[in-house]
């Protein structure tokens, strides 16, 4: 080895240092939006969650009282909210509804919209017509879903619109 070529070895060492380093870089960076892609999903998948009970419960409701729904509607003023169904619809516990991520949850919420009056038709899907009647609602459920990081302590929220037609009986037409 010539006595000018002692530094040649160090300034190598110190560019495949350099390289090395900016690749674990641009990978720690892959991951960091990976990470934060996952949990905006996350939070997403569970306002179409919410948004699908909220509308299945409408369901419910006027399954279980086909006559009186329309009378349970126009009492609320067109709109069944969370509350009106459970004051405790989800399970936030820590094994509940929503996981250990729950302690994190600042809200989850649905509310459809149900326009009145609702037209009556004479037959629906599966049933013959002429004998009964049915009342055809359009159901707007629109669902709601935020927590706050608890690491990082940013706030995640995602909103979802199902929208459903109702068809409520049988009844004996008018």
């Amino acid at each position: 080895m010539r006595r000018d070529d002692k530094g040649t070895v160090l300034v190598l060492l110190v560019l495949v240092l350099l390289a090395l380093s900016a690749v674990a870089f641009v990978a720690v960076q892959v991951v960091t939006n990976q990470m934060a892609r996952v949990g905006v999903f996350r939070v997403s998948m569970v306002s179409e969650n919410v948004t699908a009970a909220g509308s299945e419960a409408t369901m419910a409701i006027a399954a279980a009282n086909p006559s009186g729904f329309s009378l349970f509607v126009q009492a609320q003023g067109g709109n069944i909210t969370m509350n009106d169904v459970s004051q405790s619809f989800f399970d936030t516990g820590a094994h509940g509804s929503f996981g250990p991520e729950a302690t994190t949850m600042d809200i989850a919420s649905w509310r459809t919209t149900v326009p009145l009056p609702p037209l009556t038709v004479p037959r629906a899907p599966g049933f013959e017509s002429g004998t009964y009647c049915f009342r055809k609602y359009t159901a707007q459920t629109d669902g709601y879903y935020s927590m706050t990081g608890a690491a990082s302590g940013d706030e995640r929220n995602a909103q979802k619109r199902y929208v459903a037609t109702l068809f409520v009986g049988p009844m004996k037409c008018e």
